[in-house]
Order: C-alpha cells, then sequence, then structure tokens
C-alpha cells in the first residue's frame, strides 16, 4: 500500500480466455478485458500488456461526498 492513496484491488480478463463465457459470477465487465500482445526479443516472456491505473489520493471523495472508487480503465479523473 502505498501512503496517501487508496488502496487498489482489481482483476484483468484475457479478451481471448475460453472462460469468459462461464463466468457464473458475473465479474467480467467489458472495462476489465484486455488484449495481450506478443512480447518481442524476450525469450521468458511471449506476451505482454499495458495496463495503466490512476491512483486516488486517500481524502478524495467523489460527487455528493461519496468516496471515489473505480469501475474500470479511464473511469477516474484526468
Amino acid at each position: 500500500m502505498l501512503e496517501g492513496y487508496k488502496p487498489v484491488t482489481t482483476q484483468i480478463f484475457d479478451k481471448d480466455s475460453k472462460y469468459l463465457e462461464d463466468d457464473s459470477v458475473f465479474a467480467v465487465k467489458d472495462s476489465l478485458t484486455v488484449e495481450f500482445v506478443p512480447r518481442k526479443g524476450d525469450s521468458e516472456a511471449a506476451l505482454e500488456l499495458q495496463y495503466d491505473i490512476q491512483l486516488a489520493p486517500s481524502d478524495q471523495v467523489g460527487e455528493g461526498n461519496v468516496p471515489l472508487v473505480s469501475n474500470g480503465v479511464g473511469s477516474g479523473p484526468k
């Protein structure tokens, strides 16, 4: 945990996974599916992913003084 920022817990799902259709707890949202791309020049990794997140300061609140939470990539303030 980084002092001064809210903790983050998330999941990401490979958009090509054969298991996405069997999501029995409805955890998979379009904003959480990602595309892994081939990694070149690395004998120890075949795929890579760039997934940017933005941390919210621990004292930041959303509209109506509600704690700010994220619902996926790009949902937070810029």
